[in-house]
């Protein structure tokens, strides 16, 4: 009887507990842990907010432009509303991390809805929306919360369940700050989220273990960025669009390899990432051009024809809808992703007689303040047929959508933008030895 009862009980464990954690933290079913997002990274903290070292962590991340998301427990956020106020006020991203940190596996399903909801509720009622995603104690899972937020299509509150790529063990008593940033930062990689702790009041955490953490969060930051990654908000990262819209960009994605593979464009990397620019070998066919140095772009001249790389278009316009952050984000990616041009077309052979780089873009704005000349495009019908198309690709990636190609700032219209080869390597090695 007594062995009978302890299958039952094991049984019971591994339904209820075992399984669904398993699905989540290791099948990665429903999950969002480490989105297909090139060049970028997230970073994520949780158990707070704490009064001793949660202004501190701003204080770290203002300094550094960094804009984070913060985890915080219902139970500390109805405590300290003044530092949900700050994260808020500073940029950042709130998510529901329960109530009280409670153990999930022990809760029943009354107490996983109260965990989920009474947070979220007050959450909602300090900065005045409820949080979109969801984080659970330890990444721990028991049958009603895979069905809430797995299962269930609605997903409860409209949350999402977000964990981390991997752990930086910062929080246990062996931690020290090189040993964390050796932890953060040899694993690294493409669309990674990383968790960190800013409080230790929670079961588990070890006294004190915070401070090793902001000891190393300066170094962590600085050696990302020379790593030629970007520390993107939480949401920007996850692209939180209606799902008929992720289908658009999906089946719009493979529309376009399609079309770049038939029409033998290159994709322009920088140290193994992509650009913002897709390269092609053709013969000019638009409008006579004067360039600055004085020599003209004719029909017939062999160029570097460019394209925008449609994915780097949507990390630069996610999650934003104002025109003048837009063309800021634009202006930092050339400036990345020029340089790297310049490389490719001067060490690649086949652009050896080449002089002139050209292309047709409705964000030509940017580009005029990078050194391009930007010229309208003659044939009417041909400017129709290209407005209609890039208005469509906008349309599928920018989050305003239609309004922002009809707008109070008046339509966008395509045109032709060149640069000459030497410009380019001038301008470019200008910056570099900047």
């Amino acid at each position: 009887m007594d062995d009978s009862y302890a299958k039952y009980v094991i049984w019971f464990f591994i339904i209820y507990a075992a399984i669904p954690t398993i699905l989540v933290r290791f099948c990665h079913l429903g999950v969002i842990w480490r989105p297909d997002r090139k060049g970028r990274v997230a970073v994520t903290f949780d158990d707070g907010p704490d009064p001793q070292y949660t202004p501190r962590v701003l204080d770290i991340l203002r300094a550094y432009d960094v804009k984070a998301c913060f985890f915080v427990l219902g139970d500390k956020a109805a405590r300290h509303p003044d530092l949900l106020a700050r994260i808020i006020a500073e940029g950042h991203d709130i998510g529901n991390h329960g109530q009280k940190h409670f153990f999930p596996w022990l809760l029943g399903p009354l107490g996983t809805i109260r965990e989920i909801k009474k947070s979220a509720a007050i959450i909602k009622s300090i900065i005045g929306r409820p949080p979109a995603v969801f984080r659970p104690p330890w990444g721990l899972l028991n049958i009603f919360a895979l069905v809430f937020f797995v299962l269930n299509p609605f997903r409860m509150n409209r949350q999402r369940l977000v964990l981390w790529s991997y752990m930086s063990w910062d929080w246990g008593k062996g931690a020290s700050p090189e040993k964390i940033a050796h932890k953060v930062l040899s694993r690294l990689r493409d669309g990674a989220i990383l968790v960190f702790h800013d409080s230790d009041t929670v079961p588990g955490a070890s006294r004190g273990a915070p401070e090793k953490m902001l000891a190393s969060l300066p170094h962590i930051i600085s050696e990302i960025r020379q790593k030629g990654l970007q520390i993107t908000p939480l949401h920007e990262m996850l692209h939180l669009q209606p799902l008929l819209k992720r289908c658009l960009i999906k089946l719009w994605g493979w529309w376009d390899a399609l079309v770049l593979r038939l029409a033998r464009v290159e994709q322009v990397t920088a140290n193994g990432r992509p650009t913002l620019f897709r390269v092609a070998l053709r013969k000019y066919t638009g409008p006579e051009i004067e360039m600055p140095c004085g020599t003209q772009l004719q029909q017939g001249n062999r160029i570097c024809e460019l394209h925008i790389n449609n994915d780097m278009l949507v990390d630069i316009l996610a999650g934003e809808t104002k025109p003048e952050k837009i063309a800021v984000r634009l202006v930092r990616e050339l400036r990345r992703s020029l340089p790297a041009l310049a490389n490719y077309i001067a060490g690649d052979p086949r652009f050896k007689d080449i002089q002139v780089l050209a292309g047709i873009t409705m964000l030509h704005r940017a580009t005029e303040k990078m050194g391009f000349v930007a010229a309208d495009i003659p044939s009417s019908a041909l400017r129709r047929v290209i407005l209609m198309y890039q208005s469509i690709v906008l349309w599928v990636y920018h989050p305003a959508g239609r309004k922002r190609i009809v707008g109070r700032e008046g339509r966008l219209v395509p045109k032709i933008i060149v640069i000459s080869k030497a410009g380019l390597l001038e301008k470019t090695c200008k910056w570099t030895i900047g």
